[in-house]
């Protein structure tokens, strides 16, 4: 609603002078369409998949998160998702948290609460990536995204993610095959967790295979590729 009183207002009368519009996600896309935009483009950002590449993963099932510590990324809710299953029978995994911002005490809590939450509030480049390897799963429960860079980023170094069915995650992960699409409820995060544990427990053909599909699903986003449909749209709108 807000969204639109300022398309009314604001942005319609400002987007006239503009030639063309890029958008990272379907939503946006059909929303501008149906403000009667013209050339609108859909393309993803991209992903460094020559530095984000599969590793070794730690011997203890590893829960990965990482992002700013907002509402938005939903860090709250990861937190029930935390107490949840370790309030159950299966503590055998761990947390490694990473970000910084006003929520951050809330992971705080949890990691003086909970010996298998370890928490960063920031590192360099290489240890996140080192982290996105050693990583079982990644786990994003924002509530809402424009994109998820990070689901990219966990996909290229082969890692399965369980992220909000919303907008922005829809467009990166292959719900099945990458990773699970879930409601944004901590208990069917729990679930998912909980699944792909089972997976790499018992059935580790099955668990490697969401790897795999994370890791080829993620040559699709080659920066490479995205540079390139950026000059795509630029050569075709100063042709227009």
């Amino acid at each position: 609603m807000i969204r639109r009183l300022y398309h009314r207002l604001v942005n319609k009368s400002v987007s006239k002078k503009f030639d063309a519009f890029h958008v990272l996600n379907l939503e946006d896309q059909n929303m501008l369409q149906s403000w009667r935009y013209r050339n609108v483009y859909k393309f993803p950002n991209g992903v460094d998949t020559v530095r984000y590449i599969p590793g070794q993963k730690k011997d203890i099932f590893t829960v990965m998160f990482a992002g700013r510590m907002v509402y938005q990324k939903g860090v709250d809710i990861l937190a029930e998702v935390v107490k949840d299953i370790n309030d159950s029978q299966e503590k055998n995994l761990n947390f490694y948290i990473f970000g910084a911002g006003p929520l951050a005490y809330i992971v705080k809590d949890l990691e003086k609460k909970f010996t298998n939450v370890i928490y960063s509030s920031y590192v360099d480049e290489e240890k996140l990536i080192e982290a996105f390897q050693s990583a079982h799963v990644f786990v994003s429960p924002s509530r809402f995204e424009t994109f998820l860079l990070t689901s990219l980023e966990a996909q290229s170094a082969g890692t399965p993610v369980i992220a909000s069915n919303i907008s922005g995650p829809r467009e990166t992960v292959i719900s099945g095959r990458t990773g699970l699409l879930v409601n944004i409820n901590p208990y069917e995060i729990a679930d998912a967790i909980l699944y792909f544990k089972d997976l790499w427990d018992k059935k580790n053909q099955e668990y490697s295979k969401y790897c795999l599909n994370a890791r080829r699903n993620a040559l699709s986003y080659d920066w490479k590729i995205t540079v390139d449909k950026f000059e795509q749209m630029l050569s075709s709108v100063v042709k227009k």
